[in-house]
C-alpha cells in the first residue's frame, strides 16, 4: 500500500506545473493597464496596449522554441519577440524566450507556450485608476 502511494504522489508531482517564471520587459503607456501578476500567472492588459515579457523554464533556460498561443485571438494577440540585452543572463545558458502581448478586446483568455505554466490573460475596459482598486 505505501509503494502504491509513494507511486501516485511521484507521478503527482510530474504532472505539476512547470514553475514557469515570467518578466515583463516594458512598462505600460500613462494612463492604461498592462501588468503581469506573476504569483498568480496573470497578465491584466488594455486594448491596444502592447507587453514584451520573457520566459524562462525552471532551469533558466528559454521556453520551447519561441512559439505560443492564445485561446481566444479575439482578446489578445501574441507575437514572438527579438530582443538584445544590455545586461547578461546569469541563470541559465541561453537569452530567455520574449514575446509581446497586445490587448485586443474586452475579456478572458490563455497564452499557451508548449511545456510550460499557462499565462491567464485578462483584457480590461477598465481605467488604470478602478482597476488598482479592485
Amino acid at each position: 500500500m505505501k509503494l502504491h502511494v509513494a507511486a501516485i504522489a511521484a507521478v503527482a508531482l510530474l504532472a505539476g506545473p512547470a514553475c514557469t517564471t515570467y518578466r515583463t520587459l516594458t512598462p505600460p503607456p500613462p494612463s492604461r493597464v498592462a501588468t503581469l501578476n506573476t504569483a498568480n500567472n496573470e497578465l491584466r492588459i488594455s486594448p491596444g496596449v502592447a507587453l514584451a515579457f520573457e520566459c524562462i523554464t525552471p532551469g533558466g533556460n528559454p521556453c520551447g522554441n519561441g512559439e505560443a498561443t492564445i485561446d481566444d485571438p479575439n482578446v489578445a494577440k501574441v507575437f514572438s519577440a527579438h530582443v538584445n540585452r544590455l545586461d547578461r543572463f546569469m541563470s541559465g545558458s541561453f537569452t530567455p524566450t520574449s514575446f509581446v502581448v497586445v490587448g485586443a478586446n474586452p475579456g478572458e483568455t490563455v497564452l499557451r507556450i508548449p511545456d510550460e505554466d499557462p499565462l491567464r490573460i485578462i483584457v480590461v475596459a477598465d481605467s488604470p485608476a478602478a482597476e488598482s482598486q479592485r
